[in-house]
This record gives structure tokens, sequence and C-alpha cells, in this order.
């Protein structure tokens, strides 16, 4: 998947790559990076703001997405796009570190489109987002929870079934990790 604009060459259209990235995509990612760097809270907090912070382009230029198969190609005029941005981050950091690779959405959306898009899109996102985030409060703010019954109920909704780790919980996780290891440690000497 890519994201370009398209300039006239004669009768044909060429892809024309880096202007939408220098002029459009990365300004849009490096103030979603500096808004989330400025509003992060001190160490030393005992309180948290939670903040969904998304990049919006307004385009007057048609918008046209193209889906190619072995056998063709299929154009379409499209109103609203999500460009994803992948930033590396700290190599010395662990892979699994939060804050090691960064991603960004940013959504470009066509300005006649654009009231539909905050109304019927935008807004009732935030507001699904903000329950949510009303409901998973102490998780988020310890930046820890558990989803139960993965085996069971293998899906993406995660969030029905998240609840906060208690240490009574964290205590019986860590018992039946020892109860498994010694398992696997019998079997192997038996």
């Amino acid at each position: 998947m890519s994201f370009s604009r398209c300039v006239h060459k004669g009768d044909k259209l060429e892809l024309a790559g880096r202007e939408p990235f220098l002029e459009l995509t990365l300004p849009l990612s490096k103030a979603i990076d500096y808004f989330q760097r400025s509003h992060s809270p001190p160490k030393t907090a005992v309180y948290f703001d939670c903040h969904m912070t998304l990049g919006i382009g307004v385009l007057e230029a048609p918008m046209v997405g193209v889906i190619a198969s072995e056998l063709s190609e299929e154009l379409a005029l499209t109103p609203w796009v999500r460009v994803i941005r992948h930033e590396a981050g700290q190599a010395e950091l662990p892979r699994w570190h939060p804050t090691r690779d960064k991603f960004f959405a940013i959504e470009i959306v066509h300005k006649d489109f654009l009231q539909d898009y905050l109304d019927n899109h935008l807004l009732p996102f935030y507001k699904r987002f903000s329950e949510r985030v009303n409901r998973h409060q102490d998780c988020l703010a310890s930046g820890k929870g558990f989803a139960g019954q993965m085996e069971r109920y293998w899906s993406f909704d995660l969030e029905r079934r998240l609840k906060p780790i208690s240490v009574k919980k964290k205590m019986s996780h860590l018992k039946a990790i020892i109860r498994q290891i010694t398992r696997v440690l019998t079997m192997r000497y038996n």
C-alpha cells in the first residue's frame, strides 16, 4: 500500500511519492509526536489524563484509490483514506517495549466529505473510545490488565473481558507458572 500524488507527464499519469510524505504525512506525524511528548505526565504524577491524538489532513483534490490484482487495476474515487506511518524507535529498548516503535494513524479526508467524516465516523468513534476508557481506567492508569479465557473465547473483543490485575491474581498467575515449570522439570528427570 502506498499514498502518492499523481502528476501529468504528457498524456500519462506518474506517481510522485515524496511530496505527500514531506508536505502532509511527516508534518502531521511530527505534530502528533510533539503533542504526546509535551503532554506526558511526570513520573511523580498521581493522576492521568487520557488523550487520543489523530492527525487529519484535508485535501481539495481528487482522491483515487487503486485496487490492483493479478489481472487488472481498478480505479475508484475515495473520500477518505487512513495512512499508517511507522517509525522505528530506539534499538536499545527490548522488542516488546511499548515505546520502542511508533505508529501514527493519519486520516486524509476530501474537503467535501469532511463534515460527513466528522459526524458519522470520527465523533462516534471518540464516543466509544471515551466510554471504554472510563470502563477501564484502572488498567490504563496502571498499564496492567488481564483478559481471561483466551483459549475459550478467542476473538478480538478483549475489551469486554479486560479486568485490572490485582495482587491476588498476580500471585495466582505466578503460582500457576511455577507449577507448570515444576511439572515440566519433573517429567524431564523421571
